[in-house]
């Protein structure tokens, strides 16, 4: 027995007899199932291949898998149009919120799971490295009406870790010990966060001296570390702990998109600095 657990634009995460503590992330993003298999095969080898190491070490550990279709053909509502495959390629992975944990939307990017003795803040971060003179992450909210006080690219600035923590969870009921421990690891050298800038200035440099026929691959790896997803976990008297997810390799056929979301950006009369 199959159900789906949670949805995204290209994939659906599904749980296998009422155990959720496992999940099977199936892509969807086509409707024939050939296609989508081939698709989760390829992004398996890219993430294992071509993510840099520093940011594999924080990855969901995953494994690729192949189940019979008719598992996934009798759960409902999933948008594959053509079951052209006799098995279905996704990845089983560790479901990185527990179901005793109650969720709590807190913006377009963030939410915070709540559950006994224990808290995950699941956001993304976004463009950590920038090179633009305004705030990318904050004018593209302007621009998309998105209204977000705060902006996680300040997070690696030590001076401005506890005024942005305090925004963020300034009307939710957590523990005081969780927000001095989040910002004590917020303040380390070795947080998520910074790791993801590091790489993601890596990647930008490369991307600039990269002759033009590398400069494609570059730039969408580029886009995909713009768009990963960090969940940290915090337990008390407790290591943080951090992972990451949503590590596709962005398709070639978004490239006109991000060339006008740039210009619209570059346009935009509403700029943010800081």
């Amino acid at each position: 027995m199959a159900h789906i657990v949670a949805k995204g634009a290209a994939n659906y995460l599904i749980a296998l007899n009422h155990n959720e503590d496992v999940l099977y992330r199936v892509c969807t993003r086509y409707p024939s199932l050939r296609e989508n298999n081939a698709y989760n095969i390829k992004n398996y080898d890219y993430i294992m291949q071509v993510i840099p190491s520093a940011i594999r070490k924080y990855i969901c550990p995953i494994e690729l898998v192949e189940l019979d279709t008719e598992i996934f053909k009798r759960c409902s509502n999933v948008p594959i149009k053509a079951w052209d495959s006799s098995s279905v390629a996704c990845f089983k992975l560790k479901n990185l919120v527990p179901k005793d944990t109650k969720p709590i939307k807190l913006d377009h990017y963030t939410k915070l799971h709540i559950g006994n003795k224990k808290i995950i803040w699941e956001f993304k971060p976004k463009w950590l490295s920038q090179d633009t003179a305004y705030c990318r992450n904050c004018t593209l909210n302007n621009l998309r009406g998105h209204s977000i006080p705060y902006c996680y690219a300040q997070l690696l600035e030590d001076s401005k870790i506890a005024e942005v923590i305090n925004l963020i969870f300034k009307d939710i009921n957590v523990p005081e010990e969780f927000l001095i421990d989040l910002k004590a690891y917020l303040r380390s050298n070795t947080n998520v966060l910074k790791i993801i800038f590091i790489v993601q200035e890596q990647v930008d440099k490369s991307l600039q001296a990269s002759a033009a026929g590398e400069s494609i691959d570059h730039y969408r790896l580029s886009m995909t570390l713009k768009d990963l997803t960090c969940f940290i976990e915090w337990k008390p008297e407790s290591p943080i702990e951090a992972k990451i997810v949503d590590l596709d390799q962005k398709p070639s056929d978004k490239l006109d998109c991000w060339a006008e979301l740039r210009n619209q950006l570059e346009t935009f009369h509403d700029k943010v600095t800081h």
